[in-house]
């Protein structure tokens, strides 16, 4: 299983939704989706995004489990 670790990243920079969705240009209901885990499929440009406002790595986005 792949779990999207969003939420944990934005806690510790201390991020709120809205200041995410402005520093990314991520939508805000394709953030609430990968916050709560809910998000079925990211396309990669939504990744792309997401580490160069969060300053990380496509795997810190993302925890596999088996």
């Amino acid at each position: 299983m792949i779990e999207l670790r969003l939420h944990l990243l934005m806690a510790e920079r201390r991020l709120n939704m809205s200041e995410l969705e402005k520093l990314s240009g991520v939508n805000r209901s394709t953030l609430h989706r990968m916050y709560h885990g809910k998000a079925a499929r990211v396309d990669l440009d939504v990744i792309d995004k997401l580490c160069h406002a969060l300053k990380c790595e496509p795997g810190d986005l993302f925890h596999y489990e088996k």
